[in-house]
């Protein structure tokens, strides 16, 4: 009856200390994911009992074949963390898998407190940038420089990053050969002006 005891114990001690771990926040950049993307996973939990709960490991499990979490390593260690505390762990990974929304487990490893695991929502989906001529000369003359205005509009749900235009073409040279737009926010366009000349 005592280790029976012992154990009912043990068992209740668990599910309160387990209770008492909760995510705060969680965020995933970019937010919608090309195939083949890297992304950040940053997770904040917060130790919202009164007493501290010590975290053997943190992990991110992936939920697909293609879904690569490059750091899983990382919070192999992690420590005590006390009441009202927060802490923050940030995965990185490569998405190679089809579009969707997919759901790696985060874990942790609470001692003898048992484990707290959560499933965070990644949406993959790969709608194209749409790229336009918004400007053109009727005619071209050879040697003589002509301007082209491209618009860049982003249909996507979230912000693209990193946007690089390069103009390609037999028989005529462009300045400049590469055009830096940077980022593009959701539903938002950019135009970038060439000089072309035959």
């Amino acid at each position: 009856m005592l280790i029976a005891l012992t154990l009912l114990l043990a068992a209740g001690a668990a599910a309160t200390s387990t209770a008492e771990i909760s995510v705060t926040s969680q965020s995933c950049e970019p937010t919608h994911l090309f195939r083949g993307d890297t992304g950040k996973l940053t997770i904040i939990i917060q130790n919202t009992g009164d007493s501290s709960v010590n975290i053997y490991s943190a992990q991110l499990d992936s939920p697909a074949s293609g879904f690569k979490i490059l750091n899983d390593k990382t919070y192999d260690t992690v420590g005590t963390i006390g009441p009202d505390a927060t802490r923050t762990f940030t995965f990185t990974f490569i998405a190679d898998v089809p579009d969707g929304i997919y759901y790696p487990k985060f874990y942790l490893d609470l001692d003898t407190a048992g484990s707290f695991r959560q499933y965070i929502p990644v949406e993959v989906k790969s709608t194209e940038l749409v790229a336009t001529v918004a400007d053109v000369p009727d005619a071209f003359n050879a040697g003589k420089k002509s301007e082209v205005v491209i618009a860049v509009g982003n249909p996507r749900q979230g912000t693209v990053n990193g946007i690089t235009i390069t103009p390609l073409g037999d028989g005529a040279t462009f300045s400049p050969r590469q055009a830096f737009i940077g980022e593009l926010t959701t539903d938002k366009t950019k135009n970038v002006t060439f000089e072309v000349t035959p």
